[in-house]
């Protein structure tokens, strides 16, 4: 049932940071949204997918962006977007990278877990490139050459995780986006193009979706 860029909320089994020592409540949950590319996977025999076991008949889900709960909000309703870590530092300028056709990537020796995201936000998977030279790499872009396009948005990591769909406690609910973003315009010859904004990075959940959601909890 999930939908590309679906929200979800997922029974929580143990506290996420220390700063939602006040949001433990019976029925915790964590929310996520799916990416705009749905990755879901029918499970077929048992395995473990990152660390967490899966039976016949589940489902894996890679999740596209994770939300936590604002601690100022001890109602458990205001949600922000939470930012991994960036898979590209700057100590990597100078080393050598390569991207295969499939996205892997590889970093002098090293070898790196990348999930390429979501096309609306630009860092979508770059064209593949082989041995080439890290020039700069800041919190927004890795360059790799000196000309204009020679450069990818730096990936986070937050793709990389997987929810089991047993844990699943709704899915492609509604949330009120509380920065939303609007469309700009942009000249384009003779005609106007739009410029897709950012997904909104805090939303409000409504109380009776909250209580539905810790509701269906145990």
């Amino acid at each position: 049932m999930l939908k590309p860029l679906g929200f979800m909320a997922i029974q929580a089994r143990e506290r996420w940071s220390i700063t939602e020592e006040v949001h433990l409540k019976p029925g915790h949950c964590w929310y996520a949204q799916a990416s705009d590319v749905l990755e879901v996977r029918k499970i077929t025999k048992r395995e473990t997918i990152a660390g967490q076991p899966y039976h016949p008949g589940e489902y894996a889900t890679r999740i596209g962006r994770y939300f936590d709960y604002d601690p100022a909000d001890t109602s458990s309703l205001t949600l922000e977007e939470w930012q991994p870590e960036l898979v590209f530092k700057e100590c990597d300028k100078g080393e050598k990278l390569t991207i295969s056709a499939g996205g892997h990537v590889k970093v002098g020796r090293q070898t790196r877990e990348v999930y390429w995201g979501q096309k609306n936000n630009g860092d979508e998977k770059p064209a593949p490139l082989s041995g080439v030279t890290i020039v700069s790499v800041t919190d927004e872009w890795v360059r790799y050459g000196q000309g204009r396009n020679d450069r990818f948005r730096n990936p986070r990591v937050a793709g990389g995780f997987w929810v089991n769909s047993s844990e699943l406690r709704g899915v492609n609910f509604t949330m009120e986006p509380l920065d939303p973003l609007p469309y700009k315009p942009r000249s384009s010859g003779r005609r106007a193009a739009l410029v897709a904004a950012p997904l909104p990075k805090r939303y409000k959940l409504a109380a009776v979706l909250s209580d539905e959601h810790r509701g269906r909890c145990w």
